[in-house]
């Protein structure tokens, strides 16, 4: 089912210079072309059926190409069920939009035909109406899926979720998934996928990969109508509660390259100690 993995298991022709004439600089200033900023296209709509049979689920966001970034928000209602609280709601909101921001937002560049490449930035907003995603918030503990989450589960967990609400499928094992049924199948991958197993391979050492950011071009290329590639971003923004250590597995898949990664951004790390939120770090 599409849900975590169990916890187990001078140019040319142009004129000589000597047949210009001088002109004043006020005109000279009045004849300089007028540059304007390009104003952002609006927000398009991108949405697909997926399928891994025998599931299927409806992936769904909005994408603006804008001057400096191509922005995707998932737009996302929450329902409280009985004995969730106001604050458990809002509580969950706030970990899941970090979280979802920790794995997702700015990981991969989107490359145009010209070769031209701009950041693929994400956000989860929530809202009371007009929602690409609709789900119940539940009590206490649970398996959360796309449309059912609980205040007990892990943000991880809600992250991957919404890699689904991306157009990602699962990539661990399932008997009952066609595509996924032993660890061999098309399917699984073991490489500490988010959308993976990962609480087998390793809950610290779970990110995204380029694959994931390939379907998302592909994706966005279709609702744009312009032809684009995804790539890794050589760069990653810190969240709050990042360490070294902690990047350093996500990146690398050990610790032990925490110091060359502060080698790399010693620049921006007084303290290596603590990560300042909203730092970018080169990889």
């Amino acid at each position: 089912m599409f849900e975590p993995p169990a916890r187990k298991p001078a140019q040319p022709g142009a004129a000589p210079a000597s047949t210009l004439t001088p002109q004043p600089p006020a005109l000279r200033q009045a004849a300089a072309p007028t540059r304007t900023a390009a104003a952002p296209a609006k927000p398009v709509q991108v949405k697909r059926q997926v399928s891994d049979p025998p599931y299927g689920w409806t992936a769904a966001y909005q994408v603006q190409n804008t001057p400096s970034a191509y922005r995707v928000e998932i737009h996302a209602q929450v329902k409280a069920a009985g004995g969730v609280k106001a604050s458990d709601v809002k509580n969950v909101q706030a970990a899941t939009a970090l979280e979802f921001a920790r794995y997702w937002d700015a990981r991969f560049l989107l490359k145009d035909k010209q070769g031209r490449s701009k950041p693929l930035q994400m956000a989860l907003k929530f809202v009371s109406t007009k929602a690409h995603l609709s789900l119940t918030l539940n009590p206490g503990e649970g398996r959360d899926n796309l449309t059912n989450w609980y205040v007990k589960s892990a943000p991880q967990d809600r992250a991957h979720e919404l890699g689904h609400q991306l157009g990602l499928k699962d990539e661990y094992v399932d008997a009952g998934a066609a595509n996924r049924k032993t660890a061999t199948s098309p399917g699984v991958k073991t490489d500490h996928s988010l959308m993976g197993n990962y609480y087998a391979e390793g809950e610290a050492k779970a990110d995204v990969k380029l694959r994931h950011g390939q379907v998302l071009a592909r994706d966005i290329s279709s609702a744009l109508g312009q032809p684009l590639t995804g790539v890794l971003s050589p760069t990653y923004t810190v969240r709050r509660g990042d360490t070294l250590l902690g990047l350093a597995l996500r990146f690398y898949g050990t610790s032990k390259q925490a110091e060359a990664l502060y080698q790399k951004n010693k620049a921006v790390i007084p303290d290596t100690r603590v990560l300042k939120p909203g730092t970018v770090l080169r990889r």
